[in-house]
């Protein structure tokens, strides 16, 4: 009975042992279950920090990135306006430049005229200055001739100045003479024909010629030539002409004495 019992005893404290050490070995497997789900947990609580911290950053570099889209935003904005404003101001350019071009191709067509106008004054200027370097060139020539005859004119003049003065003094001379001899003729009333008689015959022969053929010019600016019974002529200054003489150069006859003739 005891032995039956020890066997029983046995058996049941080898089933406890067997049993416990079941427990045990749970146990350690739960326990190193339990470790290990600890260090996977806490491996995966790590890379769920790390994924955290990685969202973390990358909704801050969102915010930055949403920051700087709404400021490229603005901007794009911003330069769509300025793109506007400068369209707008290209389209007012360009009306400024067609309106430009239009006046400026009326400036170069009323430029052109102008030029076409100058040129044609310019030709009829070079004409008229060739006649104008034709006529001096005449006018040269005439001149020169003018010069030449004008010194023999003055030649002539001198000549007939000098002729006046000798007329003048023969005129005087046989005024005088003249005088003497209507002296004498009065003095022989009885009409003798003495040495007297014949110097007056001879001497009126002359004066009859002056009379008849010299004419006197005074300076007084009447352009008149006188008979020496001329009322108005002033024997104290005078120049004596022959009538033909006095003609050619212009001088016409007084109207009180018809210039002698």
């Amino acid at each position: 009975m005891n032995d039956l019992y020890s066997r029983r005893w046995s058996k049941g404290v080898i089933t406890l042992i067997t049993a416990l050490c079941l427990v045990a070995i749970l146990s350690i497997g739960l326990i190193i279950y339990i470790v290990s789900s600890s260090h996977e947990r806490s491996v995966a609580i790590a890379q769920l920090r790390v994924q955290q911290e990685e969202l973390d950053r990358r909704a801050y570099q969102l915010s930055l990135n949403e920051g700087q889209t709404q400021t490229l935003e603005d901007n794009i904005a911003s330069l769509q306006a300025a793109n506007d404003e400068l369209r707008q101001q290209i389209r007012e350019l360009d009306s400024q430049l067609g309106a430009a071009d239009s006046e400026h191709s009326q400036n170069t067509s009323n430029y052109i005229q102008q030029v076409a106008d100058l040129e044609q004054e310019l030709r009829q200027l070079e004409g008229d200055q060739k006649s104008l370097e034709a006529q001096v060139t005449a006018l040269e020539e005439a001149n020169k001739t003018m010069t030449e005859e004008r010194k023999e004119l003055d030649e002539t003049l001198e000549q007939l100045t000098q002729e006046r003065d000798n007329l003048q003094y023969e005129l005087e001379d046989l005024q005088d003479r003249y005088d003497l001899l209507v002296e004498n003729y009065r003095n022989n009333a009885d009409g003798g024909t003495g040495p007297d008689t014949t110097l007056y015959l001879t001497y009126k022969k002359k004066a009859d010629f002056l009379d008849s053929y010299i004419v006197f010019v005074q300076d007084d600016n009447t352009n008149y030539y006188h008979s020496y019974d001329c009322p108005k002529f002033n024997s104290s200054t005078f120049w004596a002409y022959n009538r033909s003489l006095a003609k050619s150069q212009g001088y016409i006859a007084c109207p009180s004495c018809g210039g002698g003739e």
